[in-house]
C-alpha cells in the first residue's frame, strides 16, 4: 500500500521541493539517516551522554516536518507514537528485565531519552514503513522480529542490559506484535504526507 504525496503548497523551501521530487532518493536518505541517528542515540546512551543522540533526533525532526504538506497532522502522529512508546517502555521497566546505561530518573519512570528513540522510529514510518499499512499480520511479524532485534542491538552496544535475555526477548517480541500494527494505524490516521483537510481539527 503506497501513499501518494500531495502537491507542495507555495512558499516551501528548496529543500522540501527537492525531497518531494525524488521519492527513491528520499527513501534512501531516510534509511541512512535513520540508521545513523539510531547509532548516535544508542552510543550516546551507552556513554552516559544521551543529550547528543536527542539533539540528532531533533535535527531529523525539523528536516522531516519541513517538507511535509501537513506538518500539523504529522505532529499529532509523532506525539501519539511517542506517548504510546512511553507507556510501553514504562511497563517494560517495571518487569525488572531491563537495566539502562543511564538510569531512569525518577526511578520507575521511563527515561526521557528513550522517548527520543520512539520519536526517531515514528519519523521513518510514513516514508519507510508505509508499505506495511493494511498488511497487519505482516506488520505484526515485522514488529516482533525487528523490535526485539533492535533492542538486542542496543544491548550489544552497551545501552541496556537484560536480566534474562530469553525472557526479555520474549517480552519484546510479544509486545511488538501489537505495537507495530498500532503504530501503523496511528500513522494511517494522521498522515502528514496527505494534504490538510477540515477533518484534521477533529
Amino acid at each position: 500500500m503506497s501513499t501518494a504525496v500531495s502537491p507542495l503548497p507555495p512558499g516551501r523551501t528548496a529543500w522540501a521541493r527537492a525531497v518531494r521530487s525524488h521519492p527513491r532518493l528520499r527513501s534512501a536518505a531516510y534509511f541512512v539517516l535513520g540508521q545513523a541517528t539510531w547509532f548516535a542515540c544508542v552510543l550516546s546512551i551507552a556513554h552516559g551522554q544521551p543529550i547528543w543522540g536527542a539533539l540528532t533526533v531533533l535535527v531529523l525532526t525539523v528536516l522531516h516536518l519541513a517538507w511535509l504538506p501537513s506538518p500539523a497532522r504529522e505532529v499529532r502522529f509523532l506525539l501519539a507514537a511517542t506517548l504510546m512508546g512511553g507507556v510501553w517502555e514504562t511497563l517494560m521497566l517495571h518487569t525488572g528485565q531491563f537495566t539502562y546505561a543511564v538510569a531512569p530518573s525518577p526511578a520507575g519512570i521511563v527515561p526521557w531519552w528513550l522517548l527520543t528513540l520512539w520519536l526517531m522510529l515514528a519519523l521513518q514510518v510514513q516514508v519507510l514503513l508505509d508499505w506495511l499499512k493494511g498488511r497487519w499480520l505482516l506488520a505484526a511479524f515485522f514488529g516482533a522480529v525487528g523490535g526485539a532485534l533492535s533492542f538486542r542491538g542496543g544491548a550489544a552496544l552497551g545501552a541496556v542490559r537484560f536480566t534474562d535475555t530469553a525472557t526479555a526477548m520474549a517480552l519484546l517480541a510479544a509486545g511488538w506484535l501489537v505495537l507495530m500494527p498500532a503504530l501503523l494505524a496511528l500513522a494511517q490516521r494522521w498522515n502528514g504526507l496527505q494534504p490538510a483537510s477540515s477533518s484534521d481539527s477533529a
